[in-house]
C-alpha cells in the first residue's frame, strides 16, 4: 500500500511544483533564467512537506 502512497505523492509533488513555478513566472511576466534550478528547489520544499505529513499520519506497524 505504501507504494501507492509514494506514487500519488510523487505525481502530486511534480504537478504542484510546476503550478507554483508557473504562477511565479506569470507574476514576474517572463520565464526565469535558471528555471530548472528554481523548479528543483520548489519540488524539494513540496516533497519535504508531503513526506513530513506522511510521517505524521502514517504510523509504521508494530
Amino acid at each position: 500500500m505504501e507504494i501507492i502512497y509514494f506514487t500519488v505523492a510523487g505525481i502530486f509533488v511534480y504537478i504542484a511544483s510546476d503550478a507554483i513555478l508557473d504562477r511565479i513566472e506569470q507574476g514576474l511576466g517572463n520565464r526565469l533564467p535558471y528555471r530548472s534550478v528554481f523548479f528543483f528547489a520548489i519540488m524539494m520544499a513540496v516533497a519535504l512537506a508531503v513526506f513530513a505529513l506522511f510521517r505524521t499520519f502514517i504510523t509504521p506497524p508494530v
